[in-house]
């Protein structure tokens, strides 16, 4: 069972990299580029719901500003560490 926890955690990981990387890309490359719609793909079935969650949580935030991978990551890391917590 600690193994399973373990390797969930890391993949949880891995996938807050494609988040972070993915909003650098979208950043430098608007325009975007193979690997920019591959990490969109893969990432944007949870960045849409947060950021749908967002703007009716928060309507006065910005909307030209995509504050979803932020919360996305914080939420990650945060079940990440619930995970290794359980894995002790």
């Amino acid at each position: 069972m600690r193994t399973i926890l373990t390797i969930l955690a890391w993949g949880l990981n891995l996938y807050s990299l494609m988040i972070i990387a993915r909003a650098l890309f979208l950043m430098l490359h608007p325009s975007g580029n193979r690997w920019t719609v591959l990490l969109q793909r893969i990432t944007e079935p949870v960045l849409a719901p947060l950021r749908s969650l967002l703007a009716r949580l928060f309507p006065r935030l910005p909307r030209n500003i995509d504050f979803s991978p932020v919360a996305a990551v914080l939420l990650i890391q945060l079940l990440e560490r619930i995970i290794l917590r359980m894995a002790r």
